[in-house]
């Protein structure tokens, strides 16, 4: 019984470039072998979420959601769609919370800002949206 992870991500149908840090997050995973297969599904963009599990040959399959929020995406799209893959009852899948709900994102925030030249006394800015279909969407924004 093998393992697996899928990372998930928002997608764009306008800029093939948006997927490339969650690729580049898989292929780094890959490199160092922690888990049997990783693959990347996508909402917006091939390849597709409610896909992704299908060509998986592992049993035990770990769901992390490429988002800064726990919201309508995460609780409720990503689940229905994980749901429309065959053989999806017949496997563990485990989803994790959002990588932004991560108690220490703010940090990885921070060493990415001074990465770009950032230091303290300069503003920041936080850009990120909630929807009305889920309140939790933008929480997390705000607790960055």
């Amino acid at each position: 019984m093998g393992r697996a992870l899928v990372l998930v991500g928002h997608g764009s149908a306008r800029n093939p470039h948006t997927k490339k840090p969650l690729c580049d997050a898989a292929d780094e995973i890959r490199r160092r072998g922690v888990f049997d297969e990783v693959r990347v599904g996508f909402l917006k963009e091939d390849s597709r979420i409610c896909k992704t599990l299908e060509p998986l040959e592992s049993e035990e399959i770990t769901v992390v959601p490429f988002f800064i929020a726990d919201g309508y995406y995460t609780r409720e799209v990503i689940p229905c769609c994980l749901g429309k893959n065959r053989n999806a009852d017949s496997r563990n899948i485990r989803t994790t919370r959002a990588v932004g709900s991560h108690p220490r994102f703010a940090h990885l925030l921070l060493r990415h800002a001074r990465d770009a030249g950032w230091q303290p006394g300069d503003a920041l800015v936080v850009l990120g949206h909630g929807t009305p279909k889920n309140p939790a969407s933008g929480f997390n924004v705000y607790l960055q």
